[in-house]
């Protein structure tokens, strides 16, 4: 498991990317009884051209989720019209640091009144979410408009994508 000490001299060690932030939770997903660390790290030479890499990483120490892309992506309708620069980083600061607040997390991952949609979901995957009562969903937003919703699916062993949309 990369703890922040080792992404800070890895970090260190590459010339162009320095660690910005490091955001941390645990919270019960892939286990019911044993809580995985939840980690987004922001790198590079300025919060605002920097890179995010988010893991999720199981009791155990796997890597069973990860997903890298733009700081900027962590701008969204939130911020004033046309901020400053200034105003832009500490806005992806502030939505980095609150990357895993509660509200990011929802069990059942989908409740029973959620119905399918073919354009945001895959078929299966909906369905082996809904069938598992004990799901814990989690939330996160790209962007203006690319929400994601993952769980873990104990039917196929992996972190799964169950709807992604505005």
């Amino acid at each position: 498991m990369r703890e922040v000490e080792q992404i800070k001299a890895e970090a260190a060690s590459t010339k162009s990317e320095h660690l910005i932030l490091v955001s941390e939770r645990e919270h019960v997903f892939s286990d019911p009884g044993k809580p995985d660390k939840f980690r987004l790290v922001l790198t590079g030479d300025s919060t605002l051209t920097g890179t995010a890499m988010l893991e999720i990483i199981r009791h155990d120490g796997t890597v069973i989720y990860q997903d890298t892309f733009a700081t900027n992506y962590l701008i969204d309708y939130g911020i004033t019209n046309s901020p400053t620069p200034q105003q832009m980083e500490a806005y992806i600061t502030k939505r980095a640091t609150a990357f895993f607040e509660d509200d990011n997390f929802m069990q059942p991952a989908l409740p029973g009144d959620r119905t399918f949609d073919a354009n945001y979901s895959d078929k299966k995957i909906w369905e082996a979410v809904k069938r598992d009562t004990t799901a814990i969903g989690f939330y996160y937003k790209l962007g203006k408009e690319d929400g994601r919703y993952l769980a873990y699916s104990k039917e196929k062993g992996k972190v799964v994508l169950y709807f992604n949309c505005c």
